[in-house]
């Protein structure tokens, strides 16, 4: 099965995952966030988030395809561009 499936879960489901961490916040909040950020799945009209997705959350400002392309990069050009 493929890591979706396996981990993939709803905003419903991460809200209480993170509050097991005392994060509070709403289904509401994770799912606008997500879609502003382009960090979700969704099949039909169900959104689901990945690990990843949630990390990039709360890593201000980075977007998916943001994130691969620092990931890229030689660590010297990094800080060049820091």
């Amino acid at each position: 099965m493929s890591d979706l499936l396996n981990q993939g879960q709803t905003p419903e489901e991460w809200r209480q995952v993170l509050s097991g961490h005392g994060v509070r916040v709403s289904p509401r909040l994770i799912r606008s966030k997500a879609r502003a950020t382009g960090n979700y799945r969704q099949l039909g009209h169900l959104m689901l988030l990945l690990p990843s997705h949630i990390e990039a959350l709360i890593e201000p400002g980075l977007a998916d395809h943001e994130r691969d392309e620092l990931s890229s990069l030689d660590p010297k050009t990094r800080e060049n561009e820091g």
